[in-house]
């Protein structure tokens, strides 16, 4: 090597050395990545996208890079390479420039030297390029390498949480299995006892059957026979005291069924004599004909209904709603205030129906429409506006050939609806035979028992009967009394108790979620209505809270019951379908009632129709002079009089039948959850029973009754209210302005029209459940 090479190594050696002092005494830039921690999970690149990113990453490039130490990275600097590179090139052309123009420097040196120093450029822009491609190669492998052991990582952490899930899994299992094991072994254990002591038992019983067939076999005869003698006598003595006090029984037990079965007993006790027994037979077939006329509620085959006749009627509790002794409880009474209304006379009539004889012997109610508020109601306005007029009713001629023929309208087609509707449209029968509103023949009456007709005022008497036969219905004068105004109020009490017996025995049990799970069905809309005139919301609320008290509840279930029978048994409407004539009669006598209607209330009725609920609005009779109301009560009297005296037991029990079903129909969403349906049917039978002999009497009867419901959240008023709830004295609820908070049963008045003077009596009052 010349010594201009030498010179020119040397002068390249210490370029290099100036190149990397430069390098190293540049101090690195702080790191201007994000604060967050990211992973990217997605798989190698390969192919033209790892070029791609190897070229975008080439670009873009920082000598800083993550993987390095940070001793070597203190000493690094951030700039790119590629810069660098060029600021050594740059360096290297000023060389050369100065090279050209140093003097004492030959020319052919000089471009030898700058020669040198471009592929020393050359050189160290292709070592740039290289060391900046296996960097960004190692670099992008390294980022591979950790996304791979992360997901490995990851996998990992899955893996042994799972292991760990199954893992605890398996413990459970076993401590599962060694549980089964332990009742297994206890349940062998169990059986083997039980075997044990079955065997045991086999074993005494073999022993004691031995024992007792030794002793029959050791028995003597003669003891045999003398127990049997013996055993004779007790029962011959027993049937001589029963059959001497067979009278005393008879006089208890009017019922001419229980009479029969009486008679056939005392017919078997004495078989042994034939003339005694066919005498007695004889007395069984008088009683039994007796008996066909009156009517029984038991259907034919059904063992377990009862007559009303055979039932005794209900224990009443301390009152039916109104409580005869006081306590200072806190909590409301069990269905029943603790405080007795007025005094009321004690019943002086049986229970048994009374079907024979002319049913004009019967004084009972006839009454207006009642007020509105009822949800079982309805009424419409009235189509017809001819007035009545006191006048004979003298049917056409072409049906006086039958047995009511006096009774016959002449506007009716020939043929009669096969059955009449219920108020929730149970048998519904085509409405083009009934009027679209109720009349004054439909009232809310109280109701009568079966005394002397003292007891309730005179009856029509044989000369109104003959007059009736003439067609002249006006009626004897009804003079009303304190007796029969207290035998009255009996009859409505024994009313309400067998009705609150039937309530405290299938539906006196409250639910929480009742007021839910019946606000879908038809019935919601007619327990709201009973808090009229409180809006829907309102109402709703009341009644979710009455639904949760047992108290409370049995008072509802109880006015729905009172509010049917009053609105849909106790109306002429309810005797339709017996015959042609009759039916027509009473269709006849609905439109002359609706005559005399015509001042409409306020708030809406809610009735169901075909299983439709709609809203009417209700009316009430107008005052109508007795002289334009009385003749259409005194028809009304006849009409049911002539049905009374024919009706067939079938007819009877139909009419039952229908009220039952539409009462069960009714409350059956009200009944308790485990009330047996066969025990409630029953005995709602009897109360449907009662109510269609009170029907009977009370359409027949020339008086007129109202009945009214007071208002929720009207003042409490003691001339009219008795409180079911809270036990105080009613002067003391009425002084600190108490409210009614549900109504129970209705105000009932009675009024009697066929003097010349009007007299009115308070038959009940109302009871309420009150609040503060």
């Amino acid at each position: 090597m010349s010594g201009s090479e030498g010179q020119s190594v040397y002068e390249s050696a210490d370029l290099v050395a100036l190149l990397r002092k430069q390098l190293e005494n540049e101090q690195p830039a702080p790191y201007q990545g994000g604060s967050m921690l990211s992973v990217d999970f997605s798989s190698p690149l390969g192919g033209a996208a790892r070029a791609e990113r190897i070229r975008q990453m080439s670009h873009n490039h920082v000598r800083f890079a993550p993987n390095l130490s940070h001793e070597t990275a203190a000493h690094v600097s951030q700039q790119p390479a590629f810069e660098k590179s060029r600021f050594a090139q740059e360096i290297l052309v000023k060389i050369q420039h100065s090279l050209r123009r140093m003097p004492g420097v030959s020319s052919s040196e000089s471009g030898e030297i700058v020669g040198q120093l471009q592929e020393v450029g050359q050189v160290i822009s292709q070592e740039t390029s290289q060391l900046v491609d296996a960097l960004m190669n190692v670099t992008l492998d390294q980022e591979d390498t950790d996304k791979a052991v992360a997901r490995l990582s990851l996998d990992a952490t899955i893996l042994n949480a799972e292991m760990d899930d199954k893992a605890q899994t398996i413990r459970d299992l076993r401590a599962e299995l060694d549980a089964e094991r332990k009742k297994r072994e206890q349940a062998e254990l169990d059986v083997k006892k039980v075997m044990a002591d079955l065997q045991r038992l086999r074993e005494d019983f073999k022993k004691l059957q031995e024992k007792a067939t030794r002793k029959d076999e050791g028995a003597d005869a003669d003891v045999r026979d003398d127990i049997v003698k013996s055993l004779e006598d007790s029962i011959r003595y027993l049937e001589d005291q029963v059959n001497n006090r067979r009278s005393l029984w008879l006089m208890k037990h009017s019922d001419p069924h229980s009479v029969a079965r009486a008679i056939e007993t005392l017919a078997d006790s004495v078989q042994d004599n034939q003339a005694a027994h066919q005498s007695i037979l004889s007395m069984k077939t008088r009683a039994a004909r007796g008996a066909n006329n009156y009517p029984d509620t038991r259907h034919q085959g059904n063992a377990d209904a009862r007559p009303y006749g055979e039932m005794a009627p209900p224990p009443r509790p301390p009152s039916v709603f109104q409580a005869s002794s006081r306590s200072c409880a806190v909590d409301p009474p069990k269905f029943g205030p603790l405080q007795a209304g007025p005094p009321r006379a004690p019943s002086a009539f049986s229970h048994e129906r009374r079907y024979q004889g002319s049913a004009s012997s019967w004084s009972s109610a006839q009454g207006r429409l009642a007020q509105a508020g009822n949800p079982f109601f309805s009424n419409a306005t009235s189509s017809f506006t001819r007035p009545p007029t006191r006048r004979p009713y003298q049917a056409p001629t072409r049906y006086r050939h039958t047995a009511a023929a006096e009774f016959q309208p002449g506007y009716a087609p020939e043929h009669a609806p096969a059955r009449p509707g219920t108020a929730f449209g149970h048998h519904q029968p085509p409405r083009e035979y009934y009027p679209q509103t109720p009349t004054t023949s439909r009232p809310r009456y109280g109701r009568p028992a079966e005394p002397s007709m003292s007891e309730y005022g005179s009856a029509p008497s044989s000369a109104g009967n003959a007059a009736a036969a003439r067609g002249i219905l006006s009626g004897p004068l009804v003079h009303m009394n304190d007796q029969a105004v207290a035998a009255w109020n009996e009859s409505i009490m024994e009313l309400y108790a067998m009705i609150r017996a039937f309530v405290e025995r299938h539906a006196n049990v409250p639910d929480p979620a009742m007021a839910m799970k019946i606000s879908t069905l038809p019935l919601w809309p007619v327990l709201l209505a009973t808090y009229h005139p409180l809006s829907g919301k309102e109402a709703a609320s009341y009644l979710d809270i009455h639904l949760r008290a047992d108290n409370p509840k049995c008072c509802l279930v109880t006015r729905v019951i009172i509010d049917y029978i009053v609105n849909r048994v106790w109306v002429p409407n309810a005797w339709v379908g017996f015959d042609d004539d009759c039916t027509y009669a009473l269709l006849e006598l609905e439109k002359d009632l609706e005559k005399t209607q015509g001042k409409k209330l306020p708030p809406p009725c809610v009735v169901f129709e075909n299983s439709r609920l709609t809203q009417t609005t209700c009316l009430v009779a107008t005052g109508q002079p007795s002289a334009q109301r009385q003749p259409l009560l005194d028809r009304q009297a006849h009409i049911l009089e002539a049905i009374i005296k024919s009706e067939p037991l079938a007819f009877h029990r139909e009419k039952v039948g229908d009220i039952t079903a539409a009462l069960m129909a009714t409350i059956q969403p009200l009944l308790n959850r485990l009330a047996n349906p066969a025990d409630a049917y029953r005995d709602l039978e009897q109360v449907a029973d009662l109510a269609w002999d009170l029907s009977s009497k009370i359409l027949t009867s020339r008086l007129t009754f109202d009945f009214r419901f007071p208002e929720v959240g009207a003042r409490f008023s003691s001339q009219s209210m008795l409180p079911i709830w809270p036990a105080l004295e009613p002067t003391e609820l009425q002084a600190k302005h108490w409210r009614v908070a549900l109504v129970t049963t209705p105000v009932i008045t009675c009024r009697n029209d066929t003097g010349s003077n009007i007299s009115a009596h308070s038959v009940a009052l109302a009871d309420v459940y009150c609040m503060q």
